[in-house]
């Protein structure tokens, strides 16, 4: 494979530049080389954010966009507008990706042509990138109605982009909070999405 299977968005505005520099450099060091890297800032952010990223951004697989849209939920279907791949996934600015996530995540859009949706498992690590939790498995099956109180899926999310645009991606009109991990898994899985977990 020398295509991406999928595109990264990384949204940002609030950062913490250790933790940024982790997150970027967790898509570059990937096993797999094959992805693109969409970081999407507010217009009034994207000189400070070229800047931090003037090295990264030398690299033809990464890109900055400026946000069209209103918030997180904004800068999410900004990015799913300018991918130029079936499928794309979210890292925020102060997460990181295993070094096998692209390779894992390509292997399982080819081999599951049916699947619309992956999430991961996920584990919490401290300031010196030392795990402080146990590892939060991704739930193999739920229903709609498990959304009323949580969503069981979690970040890693990794979802089919022109599903996601059929009705218009992620709900602007919400504030930052929930908009990605919360609504937006249950309006896919309201119309009818494939999920997988990947543990």
């Amino acid at each position: 494979m020398t295509a991406p299977a999928l595109t990264v968005l990384m949204p940002l505005r609030h950062y913490h530049s250790t933790y940024l520099r982790n997150g970027v450099d967790s898509i570059i060091g990937q096993r797999c080389p094959y992805w693109s890297l969409l970081v999407i800032v507010d217009v009034e952010n994207v000189s400070t954010f070229k800047d931090l990223l003037r090295r990264d951004l030398m690299d033809s697989r990464i890109s900055m966009l400026e946000n069209e849209g209103r918030q997180l939920g904004g800068k999410l279907n900004t990015g799913m507008r300018h991918a130029r791949t079936g499928f794309v996934a979210i890292l925020l600015g102060d997460d990181m990706w295993s070094p096998d996530a692209v390779a894992v995540l390509s292997e399982h859009i080819s081999k599951f042509p049916g699947v619309d949706f992956f999430h991961s498992s996920r584990i919490f690590i401290d300031e010196d990138d030392k795990p402080i939790s146990s590892i939060y498995y991704s739930r193999e099956s739920f229903g709609l109605e498990d959304f009323l109180t949580s969503s069981p899926v979690e970040h890693l999310l990794c979802g089919r982009r022109e599903q996601a645009l059929s009705f218009g991606g992620m709900d602007e009109s919400l504030n930052s909070v929930g908009v990605d991990v919360f609504d937006f898994p249950w309006a896919v899985a309201e119309r009818g999405a494939t999920f997988m977990a990947i543990n």
